[in-house]
């Protein structure tokens, strides 16, 4: 007994290990990307130096490779560098979106930005300059536009703000992503104030979310109509 009781002490170690051994692999796989990126700001050698180890083309969990990232936070060089020794251009990330594609969603991330900058949740401080800024959203392609809501969601802190903003801007295909983000990110009395929101907007499909977010979070709705601080696709 004390021989098989060993024999299975030593074979669950060398499975823990083996586990252990398998992830610091697939973080490295997942890391590879941003090292290439990171090696490609800084030269050529190191570049080459990081590709003895990691492939041109590996991609992190959102799919983007080092060429991805670079176009995204504007390195010309880096660019550069990564084409020269085989990059692919048209590897696509999780999003469906090219390396160069992604210097577009920077762009609007930032239109983000400077849009929310012009107002509170339910009116403009700056109307003139924030019209126009508003007016240029209304024009971004959804599958640029939405990869670029998402993207500043996660690092912005005037998230209900940036929310209240894309209800307003009313972009086709971005309601899946603002009910999953509020049914992931919001909860107490800030989510309270995002379902109540999302009913009221006048989208069937955000006033579902609502529904479905009450009922998670243990909150009764009682449909009527009220005014709203946001109504889709309208300012």
């Amino acid at each position: 007994m004390l021989v098989v009781a060993l024999v299975l002490c030593v074979g669950a170690v060398v499975l823990l290990a083996v586990s252990r051994a398998r992830r610091a692999r697939a973080e490295r796989l997942l890391r590879g990307a941003e090292t290439l990126y990171e090696a490609a700001l800084r030269s050529e050698d190191d570049l080459r130096a990081a590709l003895e180890s990691t492939d041109v083309n590996q991609r992190d969990s959102e799919g983007d490779s080092a060429l991805h990232m670079a176009y995204y936070f504007g390195g010309a060089r880096a660019v550069a560098r990564l084409k020269a020794l085989g990059a692919d251009e048209y590897v696509r990330n999780n999003e469906g979106l090219t390396p160069e594609e992604m210097r577009d969603v920077a762009a609007t991330e930032v239109l983000l930005e400077r849009t929310t900058a012009c107002m509170t949740l339910s009116h403009w401080i700056d109307e003139a300059r924030g019209r126009v800024l508003y007016d240029e959203l209304r024009a971004c392609p959804p599958r640029i536009y939405n990869p670029a809501l998402v993207r500043l969601f996660m690092r912005e802190r005037h998230r209900r703000r940036l929310v209240y903003l894309a209800v307003k801007v009313g972009i086709p295909d971005s309601k899946e992503r603002l009910a999953l983000i509020l049914g992931i990110h919001f909860a107490g009395k800030e989510g309270r104030d995002i379902a109540n929101t999302f009913l009221n907007s006048g989208s069937h499909e955000l006033a579902d979310a609502a529904g479905q977010w009450a009922l998670r979070n243990g909150y009764d709705i009682n449909f009527r109509v009220s005014g709203t601080a946001a109504r889709w696709g309208e300012f």
